[in-house]
């Protein structure tokens, strides 16, 4: 008998084995990843688990990777693997077909098919027979890893008794033994982390009549990766967590995959503040209803299936989308101040004697990153920063976009069109399925995948979309560029929170206020003969997708503070807070926030009519040819000035041409600043000298 052949053939306590190759992952100082690559027959693909058949505590980290595309699934790879007689995919060409592997994770669970955060803890063993040695660890009654010595080997460091001595071993023939449970058994899962749409196409297939007969001897590549030393005593001493294990190797494998989208890779990371908060956020949402049942984190967009949708909002009824939110929280707290409000937004001081930043080359204890807390946190401190997330910024950024009277609106249509459809399902005829597989998409995040229900699907989005564009909402507050402008507008009041040592949910519910008071002003409503808007956050009825907009429209959401009756009312609100600030301190501090914002707004907008004139002024139909020609000498010999200055720093910029210009734009500008005037209600101070630091790059 064979060496092989008598080590696959003796029996184990395990009720899953297989044999294949064995690799490893190692590099200094990372957490090293072990893999089994095998293979399995269609009847042993029931061994192999989706993301949605676990569970944890947060249920979202799951939600959103059983994001099964089932109609693709079936349709472009069942049909490929099984095409039909009639079908393209059943011609010569198509006849090979080749799946590549797919990569199964194990991880443990308990009974209610919840996911532990560790494996058992790991006992090496050696055991020698007459074939040689074998090098045996077993993770208690979860799993076992066997690899096998070979002179000829592999060099393997093999620990037993607390020493470690190098080994050689056959890396192609490894035997891996699990104990896999099934359905509410405690027990390891094999959870496929790249590859679930080929996975839930074979499953299919196999209960199909039609189908099951043609793939029944398909031999499907599998690989098996499991994190080695996420055990139970390694987990509570810092070790990376099964959860994160899991998380990071789903990020690893799918980055480049088109079927992931950018959503997906901020929410499953915790590289940084912003990603973790993202994260927070769609927990949190998901376990709060909008007003009679029903899931926040419906009307937030979370699971787009493109990089370039996850990046803006593309569902007509949404609120919001994470893609911008973190894009706009990644621009503004990644800057040295920004680094300093995080702080003061995290309550960082609360759990600063906890964190370890490692020692330097001199053996002392190593300064925090130039880059913390956005990003570079200490692994160990990681959950008291969620802790932190959760506990004071996630629900700041619930209260902006739920709890602001404009966005409430929003909820409350989609909420009316959701009845309908409640109604719809409790009626008795064939429609009543089609509602009910809707709500359930709406509500629990189900597939969507019948043809008449993604009718009513699109019908309901229809009304939603309708019903918001017959309302009195201002219909800016759903572009990409006014929620970056909006977020920036509460940093700013954020900044002003930090100087007054105000708490930041105190800060955000005066800046939700402020917000709604903007948008009732009307400040935003543009019909062209609003001169304040033109050149600066619109081009005629187009708005202007750049991150000086954004920084223009944060501006004008703070500018009516400059109205000293309105600060007033604000900073009396605050005080029934009993926030420990004096309510003339508070007056006087929003009021020249509004000042600020007002002047510096007429400061770019001026800069930007300006800009624009120059670069336009040879095309308007409004100039005479003679002006025309009057300019365009005066341009010319100040690029010629310019030119001479390079050599000789003593000559003197001709400014004619730019003097020309500002006279040309006066009166557009006088009567911007006369519109915004009436608009915030108060009488702006600016300095047409001063030239704001613009930036006109695209946001998109």
């Amino acid at each position: 008998m064979s060496n092989d052949r008598a080590r696959t053939t003796k029996q184990e306590l395990f009720n899953y084995k297989t044999t294949g190759c064995f690799g490893r992952y190692l590099v200094q100082n990372k957490l090293p990843i072990e893999f089994i690559s095998t293979t399995m027959s269609m009847d042993e693909i029931s061994q192999l688990s989706f993301a949605k058949d676990i569970r944890t505590k947060l249920d979202f980290e799951l939600l959103i990777q059983r994001d099964i595309d089932k109609k693709r699934a079936i349709e472009s790879i069942g049909k490929y693997i099984s095409p039909d007689p009639e079908s393209a995919f059943n011609s010569k060409e198509n006849n090979g077909i080749f799946l590549p592997p797919l990569i199964a994770a194990l991880v443990d669970t308990q009974g209610n098919k919840d996911l532990s955060v560790s494996y058992p803890d790991c006992q090496p063993d050696l055991i020698t027979d007459e074939y040689g040695e074998t090098y045996k660890r077993t993770w208690g009654a979860l799993f076992e890893i066997s690899l096998y010595e070979d002179p000829n080997g592999t060099p393997y460091i093999h620990d037993q008794n607390g020493e470690s001595k190098e080994v050689k071993i056959n890396l192609k023939h490894a035997t891996f033994s699990a104990k896999l449970g099934r359905d509410v058994d405690s027990g390891g899962r094999l959870v496929v982390i790249d590859g679930q749409h080929r996975l839930y196409a074979l499953k299919e297939l196999m209960r199909s009549d039609e189908h099951k007969d043609k793939i029944k001897n398909l031999v499907i590549p599998v690989c098996i990766v499991y994190s080695p030393e996420s055990t139970q005593t390694n987990v509570s001493d810092g070790t990376p967590s099964i959860p994160d294990v899991l998380r990071k190797l789903f990020i690893d494998v799918n980055t480049n995959a088109m079927s992931v989208s950018g959503h997906f890779r901020i929410l499953l990371a915790n590289d940084d503040v912003g990603q973790m908060l993202c994260n927070s956020l769609c927990s949190l949402l998901l376990n709060e209803n909008v007003t009679n049942g029903g899931s926040k984190l419906a009307l937030v967009e979370w699971n787009t299936k493109t990089d370039k949708e996850s990046k803006t909002i593309s569902k007509r009824y949404t609120i919001s989308s994470i893609g911008v939110i973190y894009d706009a929280l990644k621009d503004l707290f990644t800057t040295k101040n920004g680094l300093s409000i995080l702080e003061y937004l995290l309550h960082i001081e609360e759990i600063r004697h906890e964190f370890d930043f490692g020692l330097t080359d001199e053996n002392e204890p190593a300064p925090q990153s130039k880059d913390f807390p956005w990003r570079d946190i200490p692994y160990a401190n990681r959950d008291q920063i969620k802790n932190q997330i959760a506990k004071y910024i996630s629900p700041c950024i619930q209260a902006i976009f739920f709890d602001t009277p404009a966005y409430f609106q929003l909820a409350e249509i989609f909420e009316r069109e959701k009845k309908s459809l409640e109604s719809e399902a409790t009626e008795r005829n064939s429609d009543a399925l089609y509602a009910q597989i809707v709500l359930d998409y709406l509500n629990q995040f189900d597939a969507l995948d019948n043809q008449k229900a993604i009718a009513r699907y699109e019908s309901f989005v229809e009304n939603v979309d309708e019903a918001y564009m017959g309302s009195t909402i201002p219909q800016i507050i759903r572009y990409n560029v006014f929620q970056k402008g909006l977020l920036t507008a509460w940093f700013s009041m954020l900044e002003l929170g930090q100087r007054l040592n105000l708490a930041p949910m105190v800060v955000t519910k005066l800046f939700i206020r402020i917000l709604q008071h903007s948008l009732d002003l009307g400040v935003f409503e543009n019909d062209l003969r609003h001169q304040y808007l033109q050149e600066t956050i619109y081009d005629g009825i187009r708005i202007r997708p750049s991150k000086e907009s954004r920084k223009q429209i944060s501006r004008l959401i703070l500018a009516p503070l400059g109205n000293d009756k309105f600060s007033k009312s604000i900073a009396e609100d605050a005080a029934k807070l009993d926030i420990g600030v004096p309510e003339e301190q508070l007056k006087n501090s929003l009021v020249k926030l509004g000042d600020s914002s007002a002047t510096i707004y007429l400061n770019s907008l001026h800069t930007q009519l300006v800009k624009s004139f120059s670069k336009e002024y040879r095309s308007r139909g409004d100039l005479g040819a003679n002006e025309i020609a009057t300019l365009l000498e005066l341009e010319k010999r100040k690029d010629e000035t310019k030119k001479l200055k390079r050599n000789d720093k003593s000559i003197i910029i001709d400014n004619n041409f730019d003097l020309k210009i500002r006279e040309h734009i006066k009166q557009d500008f006088e009567l911007g600043k006369e519109q915004l005037d009436d608009a915030i209600e108060y009488t702006t101070v600016c300095d047409e000298l001063m030239q704001d630091n613009s930036d006109d790059g695209n946001e998109e």
